[in-house]
Formats: C-alpha cells, structure tokens, sequence
C-alpha cells in the first residue's frame, strides 16, 4: 500500500531515524573497523619506534664493543709495560754500583801502587792487577782492600819482581758482594 503523507516537512517522521535504525549494524562494523585500524596503526607506530631504538642500540652495541676492544689493547700496553717495569727493577736491584766501587778501590790505593788491569767476570769476581815499589807497598793495598764493604774472600795470587826494573808486579782476586749486603763480611 501506498501511503501519502500531506504533512508539511518539518511534521513528517524523519528519514534519518530509519536510517539511523537500519544502519546500526553496519554503524558497529565500521566502529569495529576503526577500533581495528586504530590499533594497526599504534601497533605499526610502536613497531617502528621500536626498530628505531634497536638500530640506536645496535650502534651503540657496536660502539662500545669498539671502545671494549680499545680498553683491552690498552690493559694489553699497560701490562707490558708493568711487567717491562718489574723486570727494571729486578734489574736494578741486582745491578751493582760500580762507580761506589771504583771510588773505594781508589781511595784504598797507596802512592806507591799503581793499577794495571781490573777484570770482573760474570760470578761477580775481581780481579786487580798491578805494580808496586815494594812488597810493602802491595802489601798495605791488599789489607786496605780486605777492610772495603764491597769485596770479600781478598786473596793475592802472585806477586814478582819485574826484571830490569825496581816494580813488583801482583795480582789479586776477591769476591764482590753487593754494598747493601756487607754485613756477611768479616772484616780481617
């Protein structure tokens, strides 16, 4: 049946209300929709913020694997040069201070000694040759070396008369001792 409606349009029941009632289903789909969507793109939003900070890390990853590298290198330097120091000093504790002995085998010289040769092999022996006017002489030498900190065991080995000449030629060996050591030492 057909209906006819001869109210004016502001009396008439409104379209939109069926429309209205009708498109409630598809009004809830397209919200479901937009629900859906909004949710992708939060989640697509996140995923890509979320890469970005992983590319950030990486790149710090990477650069503090490089600085891991660097500061291993330089423990590496730092070792070697701590036991390069330790071996200095090893060195420097077992190295004898010739110039002190050289200056008190000097200061035990007497005028009338006067030193040809000084040999010191690797077992830390002296050896001292030399020439005198007298056996006295070679004599006060070698008991001025026998009371020196530096040297223990002062032995002569020989000692003869230079032909032709008024010399005695002597030779003496003894042991050197370390000068913070002396303590071992008789004194004769």
């Amino acid at each position: 049946m057909a209906s006819i409606n001869l109210l004016p349009q502001e009396l008439r029941p409104s379209n939109k209300r069926i429309f209205l009632v009708r498109s409630k289903p598809v009004l809830a789909l397209i919200s479901v929709f937009m629900l859906i969507f909004s949710a992708y793109l939060f989640l697509l939003v996140h995923t890509w913020l979320l890469e970005k900070r992983l590319a950030e890390i990486e790149k710090e990853v990477a650069f503090y694997r490089q600085q891991e590298e660097t500061v291993k290198e330089e423990e590496k330097k730092l070792n070697s040069f701590r036991q390069q120091k330790t071996e200095l000093e090893k060195l420097v504790k077992g190295h004898q201070k010739w110039s002190e002995l050289l200056m008190t085998l000097s200061d035990a010289i007497p005028p009338e000694v006067w030193l040809t040769g000084l040999e010191i092999n690797r077992e830390q022996e002296v050896k001292i040759t030399g020439r005198s006017v007298s056996l006295e002489a070679a004599g006060r030498f070698l008991f001025a070396l026998r009371n020196q900190p530096f040297l223990e065991n002062v032995r002569l080995e020989s000692a003869r008369d230079v032909s032709g000449e008024e010399v005695l030629e002597f030779s003496i060996t003894a042991d050197v001792i370390k000068p913070d050591a002396p303590a071992g030492k008789e004194k004769q």
